[in-house]
């Protein structure tokens, strides 16, 4: 995908549990992708997808989308091209309180997190099941003979034998429920994979192949919906810790920020000790406060933020090698010499 702002690559070039926790709370697994940095390159699949340019091929298939949010723009060289004028930049203004949030679940977080903008549900969850009068949910093949759970479960175990797949094309999944409210839905395993938009008081309906991101075969599954008008309100309240005028250069992201009161602003990008942050020129703290995304604390009014990765782990390794090939020169040296003293 094309995005408008280079990609701080530097910053999400570790791998730690920060960074798998990173991308579960803004999901990068399966496209909820809510809130996500427009700089990021992450997948686009809902209606208020925070990445503001989106490039598709025209050979795209089966792509998660729901582009209501998004204009297009064109097509280039067999691309075509959407744009979203209103998708969240970095940078999230949270408000004093967010250190008390100690929910594990990303859907939880949320919902706590609205809380405390006075928000009552971001997410409903709905628990669908396969059995009785209250099934969600049944399993087809491709040609859409229904299965039992056993052939099912046959079929899926069959195909995840041949190696790991994004989805199992030869099992379908026939979902069916009613939507408590407008909003986007999603099936949720150790993953999320998107179903699409629903509408309060409908019957929502789709066929889908298998997602293998929901990695164990069950009899339940949890369907969460995003409720749109309570994201809409969410939004407005994170928007203004939106770092404005952004810039990366040199291993460092600066940028503007307005806060309306003191609280933290919220960077998505995965957390390192190595990071140093300056507000307003003076040293600041890069919190820890999720063991997963950059946190900074923020007194009300206009600041200049400086974010700075500065992995002195890497400069060690560079001296250590130095060190290393010196020695290893040294003993050849040594060896040389009384080589050519033997001969003499």
């Amino acid at each position: 995908a094309y995005y408008d702002v280079p990609t701080p690559g530097l910053f999400n070039s570790f791998i730690t549990k920060h960074q798998a926790n990173t991308a579960e709370l803004f999901g990068y697994l399966g496209g909820t992708n809510y809130l996500v940095d427009k700089s990021d390159g992450t997948a686009c699949s809902n209606f208020l997808a925070g990445t503001e340019w989106i490039c598709l091929s025209e050979h795209t298939v089966g792509f998660p989308k729901d582009l209501d949010a998004y204009t297009y723009v064109g097509r280039s060289q067999r691309f075509m091209f959407f744009h979203n004028e209103n998708a969240a930049s970095a940078g999230l203004w949270l408000p004093a309180g967010i250190e008390t949030i100690h929910e594990t679940d990303p859907v939880e977080q949320y919902n706590a997190l609205g809380n405390l903008y006075g928000i009552p549900e971001l997410f409903t969850s709905i628990e669908t099941v396969y059995e009785g009068e209250d099934a969600a949910f049944t399993f087809e093949d491709v040609s859409g003979k229904e299965l039992t759970f056993a052939q099912a479960k046959e079929l899926y175990e069959t195909e995840t034998g041949n190696g790991m797949m994004s989805e199992i094309s030869a099992l379908k999944m026939h979902i069916s429920f009613e939507a408590p409210c407008d909003g986007q839905a999603y099936i949720c395993g150790k993953d999320i994979s998107s179903l699409g938009r629903v509408f309060a008081g409908e019957r929502f309906e789709t066929i889908v192949s298998y997602p293998n991101a929901l990695n164990d075969f069950a009899k339940e599954y949890r369907i969460v919906i995003c409720n749109e008008e309570a994201f809409t309100q969410f939004v407005a309240c994170a928007s203004p810790g939106e770092l404005r005028e952004p810039a990366y250069r040199n291993n460092a992201l600066s940028g503007k920020v307005s806060c309306k009161e003191e609280g933290y602003v919220m960077l998505p990008m995965a957390y390192s000790s190595d990071m140093k942050v300056y507000v307003d020129g003076e040293e600041g703290e890069v919190e820890d406060l999720w063991e997963s995304v950059v946190f900074v604390k923020m007194p009300a009014g206009d600041h200049t933020v400086k974010l700075v990765f500065d992995p002195a782990g890497y400069y060690r390794c560079i001296l250590f090698s130095v060190v290393v090939l010196l020695f290893d020169m040294g003993i050849l040296l040594l060896l040389k010499r009384k080589k050519n003293e033997g001969q003499a």
